[in-house]
């Protein structure tokens, strides 16, 4: 309990400190245009991430997101180590904070510099399976790292300025950093009654959106104390666009509050088919779902601070989404906002 007071008078304290920092000097290089990020691609050599550089440099593209987090059962991004013996999770940068499968950050990095696209990392928080479930930062039930424990925001600071220290234009920040609703629940919390949500649950939320906003302080003020120019990208839900109310009660993740803190831009995840499978829509209201989605996640952080995503593949079946369906999306999103791709693979 006492852990758990200190973790509450210190998070307001990093708020109150990274409010009162001077603006950060984050439109050197400004992202624009068309953003590819990438969660897998078939890589057997520096050759191949140089060839797929230089067709997204030609295709328009200006930045890539490139994952650098592996978690149990995703896609190994590798570009040589094919040893059996590799971590089944870990990262793929320099760090002695996560297992490192391999360093594929530092050539892509130097590959992106040479063909003048900008790089982020992206990396996530919450989960972090190379931390086994007992491990004392773990809450065992959901095998996530539990924000309550007064060392898991050294644990991710540690992280991020690895990666920061790494020159990265930019971070992405996974959209792990959230709550849900039975996540680490206290004993006795009453969720819901006949009446809906209640009282003692809101205040939980809004506890834990309190603390998810000072892990955010504690890691951007990390990542800005190793590479002031590193930009911070926060991944959100499409229910703050939708019911912010629901964000804070399902997601723990208060935007209002959120968008208080130096995050370059919020990362949409506009997904146009996935919005229209969750809320039985039609392919056409999805898409006018998404682009509304935006509009009101605009209206909070402002306009100059998001980045929407389109998917280009459907989730559920792997289907490649056709230009035309995409294009229908672009023409409603606000002009000269850039606008990230996702997923990018072997043939963007």
């Amino acid at each position: 309990m006492v852990a758990f007071l200190q973790r509450l008078f210190l998070y307001p304290c990093l708020l109150t400190a990274l409010l009162l920092l001077p603006a950060q000097a984050q439109e050197v290089r400004a992202l624009h245009g068309r953003v590819a990020q990438i969660s897998y691609v078939q890589m057997g050599e520096h050759a191949d991430l140089d060839r797929l550089f230089i067709r997204l440099k030609a295709q328009g593209y200006s930045a890539v997101i490139l994952r650098l987090f592996h978690n149990e059962g995703d896609r190994y991004l590798s570009l040589g180590n094919r040893s059996p013996d590799r971590p089944p999770s870990g990262v793929y940068f320099p760090t002695t904070h996560a297992p490192v499968i391999e360093d594929v950050l530092t050539p892509a990095l130097a590959l992106a510099n040479r063909h003048g696209l900008q790089l982020y990392g992206w990396l996530g928080t919450r989960r972090a399976d190379w931390l086994a479930p007992d491990h004392p930062l773990k809450d065992p039930r959901t095998n996530r790292i539990s924000l309550f424990h007064q060392q898991s925001l050294p644990y991710l600071r540690a992280l991020y300025a690895d990666l920061a220290r790494s020159g990265v234009h930019g971070i992405l920040i996974q959209d792990d950093l959230i709550y849900r609703t039975e996540d680490e629940l206290p004993t006795g919390i009453i969720v819901r009654n006949p009446s809906g949500y209640t009282r003692e649950y809101h205040e939980v939320a809004q506890q834990r959106a309190r603390v998810i906003a000072g892990t955010l302080a504690g890691i951007i003020e990390e990542v800005h104390h190793h590479h002031n120019d590193c930009r911070i990208l926060l991944n959100i839900y499409y229910e703050h666009g939708t019911n912010p109310d629901h964000a804070l009660l399902w997601l723990a993740q208060d935007l209002q509050l959120l968008a208080q803190l130096p995050v370059y831009r919020f990362s949409i995840m506009s997904y146009h088919r996935q919005i229209g499978d969750e809320l039985g829509l039609s392919r056409e209201g999805s898409i006018y779902q998404a682009a509304l989605i935006v509009e009101n996640i605009a209206r909070i952080v402002g306009h100059h601070r998001i980045l929407p995503k389109i998917q280009t593949e459907d989730f559920r079946t792997g289907e490649a989404i056709s230009p035309a369906e995409v294009h229908a999306l672009e023409r409603l999103l606000p002009p000269g906002i850039p606008v990230a791709y996702m997923p990018v693979r072997r043939d963007p």
